[in-house]
């Protein structure tokens, strides 16, 4: 995944992310939270541009904040 991220920033490209890596499910599987997993990836690459994680309630929305935040 990392080389897309190059790719674009390179090329100048502004990246949409929509519910990253599967929201966790194509993260470290070793990883206690792979919500939070997906997040930190997301946040450790050379990226501009805005990440979607869709929801379904607030309480869902509250979740994927907090596990952004401890990303």
């Amino acid at each position: 995944m990392e080389p897309v991220f190059d790719m674009a920033m390179r090329r100048g490209i502004r990246g949409l992310i929509n519910r990253p890596l599967a929201m966790g499910a194509l993260a470290d599987e070793n990883a206690h939270d792979p919500v939070t997993a997906a997040f930190r990836f997301i946040k450790q690459q050379d990226f501009d541009g805005v990440v979607l994680t869709g929801t379904r309630s607030l309480e869902h929305l509250r979740s994927n904040v907090a596990a952004f935040s401890a990303a």
